[in-house]
């Protein structure tokens, strides 16, 4: 039998805050730029943070949550959505996007006479 090697990551506790989110701005822009690793990662650690995001912005119509998160990545991997560091921070720029996206998709409901689900 052979052996195995085990990697694992012990965090350095020297790094800020401000370290770590210049880290994932870094993550972010190399999805924007087509890293396919780098959009999974976003998308395994943050899609139930954007899922509420934009159930928060669709009201009534959150069942459309997921094509909402569907456009967002989408709108990254196309190379339609473009995030600047030097503008805002990833964490707040994949929210805002997020809330756009379902600000648009409420209003093309309500537009076409989508019916609102009754609540639960």
């Amino acid at each position: 039998m052979s052996a195995r090697t085990i990697r694992f990551h012990v965090p350095d506790n020297r790094r800020d805050d401000a370290q770590i989110q210049d880290e994932f701005d870094g993550l972010v822009v190399r999805a924007c730029n087509g890293d396919g690793h780098a959009l999974a990662a976003i998308a395994m650690a943050f899609s139930m943070r954007l899922l509420d995001e934009a159930r928060m912005e669709l009201g009534h119509f959150t069942e459309d949550a997921d094509a909402v998160l569907r456009d967002f990545f989408l709108a990254v991997v196309a190379g339609n959505a473009c995030f600047d560091p030097e503008r805002e921070r990833a964490g707040r720029w994949m929210k805002r996007l997020v809330r756009e996206i379902a600000r648009r998709h409420r209003a093309e409901l309500e537009r076409d006479g989508g019916i609102a689900p009754p609540h639960r």
